[in-house]
């Protein structure tokens, strides 16, 4: 991955910040583990051909996670709140002999241990509070997902992949900007920074458009936020203070 020169680096940290989901870096396709063998083509192996997502404003995923009011043509849902995915394969999934996940990534410099890559296991049943995928549906060529976020997780925009693995490595999607996630505050579900106490308080996450406050008090930035928009990733060390409205304070 490349950066410019005037990328700055803070203490021991070994990359870069994450400053802004509007900036990002593609990851590789293929990810080969030692020598390919003579013979051997990956294309035999288990390959994604679609992914839907049910992103429009009558499906499922958005009118559960109420962001079915939202001029948005991306899906958008809530964190910590599962959401509905589908892949379709080259041939019928047969979970004893293959293993994929799905991975979430947001900003260029994308790290595990930060929150900004996320790969999402396949697993008998959910968790609260974990990110997990469960299968719902397996039928001909298609697997239908019910995919959990954590109620903790960065609230931005996430790019979305779906990685296969073979014995020879791993075979990834291409970056596709229709499978672009947006994943915002979720005052239903319970969980840090989560919830809120009244009616009028849950109502106020309709709006698209709204201000928060960041910073100390010797130095405090008003940020005009619209869920259409890209937005920066809040450093972990800011406090951010949502808009009065919504009268609780969120730890990102």
């Amino acid at each position: 991955m490349s950066g410019s020169s005037s990328s700055t680096f803070g203490g021991r940290r070994a990359v870069p910040p994450n400053n802004s989901n509007a900036a990002e870096d593609e990851l590789p396709t293929v990810e080969l583990q030692g020598l390919l063998p003579r013979g051997v083509n990956l294309q035999d192996y288990l390959s994604v051909t679609d992914v839907h997502l049910f992103k429009e404003r009558w499906d499922t995923n958005k009118i559960e996670h109420h962001t079915d009011k939202y001029d948005n043509s991306k899906l958008i849902v809530r964190r910590g709140q599962p959401f509905y995915v589908q892949i379709d394969f080259n041939r019928p999934y047969d979970p004893k002999r293959d293993f994929f996940r799905v991975e979430y990534v947001i900003g260029r410099y994308p790290q595990e241990n930060k929150g900004t890559y996320i790969p999402v296991p396949v697993v008998p049943e959910l968790q609260s509070g974990k990110w997990g995928a469960k299968v719902i549906m397996n039928e001909d060529k298609s697997v239908r997902l019910s995919i959990q976020s954590s109620p903790e997780c960065i609230v931005g925009k996430f790019r979305m992949y779906v990685a296969v693995w073979t014995p020879y490595g791993i075979l990834r999607t291409r970056r596709n900007p229709d499978t672009d996630t947006y994943i915002l505050f979720n005052p239903w579900c319970e969980g840090k920074g989560a919830s809120t106490e009244s009616s009028h308080k849950k109502k106020s996450v309709y709006f698209q458009c709204f201000s928060f406050w960041r910073g100390s008090r010797i130095i405090l930035e008003d940020i005009s936020l619209s869920y259409m928009h890209s937005f920066f990733i809040i450093e972990r060390t800011h406090k951010v203070c949502h808009h009065y409205m919504l009268g609780y304070n969120l730890y990102v």
